[in-house]
């Protein structure tokens, strides 16, 4: 299916890049197929053994080598030329692929090929790879969902996965729509990495931005009064909801000085051990907000943003279940399993 990714890719059609990207997902998915049933069925073979990982770096080497050759597409969201970006992941994964290759190969020539072998995290990093590959091949939009942009955050991944130390990673951030974390330490990467997704649902998702908002407020909340975070102007400037409440000595201070669009998610809330019972909150309202959009009869992407909201709501109702099953049925767990449900 190689051959006809690249014709498809520089076909002069405007449903020629779509074409290219489905057959390259056709031949993800069969891929990915045709491995678990030969497993399944016990019909492996040492051949098709080698065979397999080759199909995958060929498909992955074909698909970077059509995005780099060619400028990306009009952007909606990233606010820089992606093409430096998209250039440097290439290279990461395309030399990434020659190294491992090299070492199972030396690794086999030694009688120790099963320990190189593809572990559960080479799997995931494989499937972000091709669903980024898939969606940047698309190159245009799905509905409203900028599918290139999100299929290049999806890429970048791949090379964030190969940063040898937290200073690399931060400059791998830096040069992507995440933004710079201004630290090294990797609470504070994360922390920035969930306020940075926050603030781009609450900008680009005008439907979610009241969840968004009131979410940044939980998430500043627990790192004031129970991480005890340092109250500097870099929390705020991630947090994007101003600077009035980095003076907060309380809970009820904090909901006082954030703005109405954000303080709703912490009403009730007066001491840090509550604030499980305000995440419970937030849940309830997204929940019952979602709810409406999937019945409402408006034209929009508001039915669209509910139906993901609520997938969201059932995974954590299925992530409490298993809390409350792993914790032997403990009052706290239950008590949140009866609250979302």
């Amino acid at each position: 299916m190689i051959p006809l990714v690249v014709i498809l890719f520089y076909a002069p059609y405007s449903w020629a890049n779509p074409a290219a990207a489905i057959v390259f997902i056709a031949a993800a998915v069969t891929d990915s197929l045709d491995g678990y049933l030969a497993r399944r069925l016990g019909q492996t073979s040492a051949l098709g053994a080698f065979l397999d990982p080759v199909a995958d770096k060929l498909m992955v080497a074909v698909a970077l080598v059509l995005l780099v050759s060619h400028d990306p597409p009009e952007l909606h969201y990233i606010r820089f030329d992606p093409h430096t970006l998209i250039t440097l992941t290439a290279a990461v994964i395309v030399g990434r692929e020659i190294t491992i290759s090299a070492l199972r190969e030396w690794m086999a020539e030694m009688g120790a090929r099963g320990k190189v072998a593809v572990s559960a995290v080479g799997k995931l990093k494989t499937i972000f790879q091709m669903t980024g590959l898939s969606m940047m091949l698309f190159r245009s939009d799905v509905w409203f969902i900028p599918a290139f942009e999100l299929g290049v955050l999806s890429s970048v991944w791949d090379a964030a996965a190969l940063a040898q130390s937290t200073d690399e990673l931060r400059r791998l951030l830096q040069r992507s729509t995440w933004g710079d974390p201004r630290s090294d330490d990797p609470q504070d990467i994360h922390l920035a990495l969930r306020l940075a997704w926050a603030r781009r649902v609450a900008t680009q998702v005008p439907e979610a931005r009241a969840w968004a908002d009131g979410g940044i407020a939980l998430i500043i909340a627990g790192e004031l009064f129970v991480s005890e975070h340092p109250r500097d102007l870099i929390l705020a400037e991630h947090a994007g909801l101003g600077a009035a409440w980095g003076g907060a000595e309380t809970i009820a201070d904090l909901r006082a000085q954030l703005p109405p669009r954000a303080s709703w998610a912490l009403a009730g809330i007066e001491t840090p051990d509550e604030l499980w019972r305000a995440e419970l909150g937030w849940w309830r309202v997204v929940g019952l907000e979602a709810r409406a959009m999937t019945r409402s009869r408006l034209e929009g992407q508001g039915v669209v943003v509910g139906a993901i909201a609520l997938l969201g709501l059932d995974a954590i109702r299925v992530r409490t279940a298993l809390a409350v099953a792993a914790q032997d049925r403990s009052d706290v767990a239950r008590e949140a399993l009866d609250a979302l449900c």
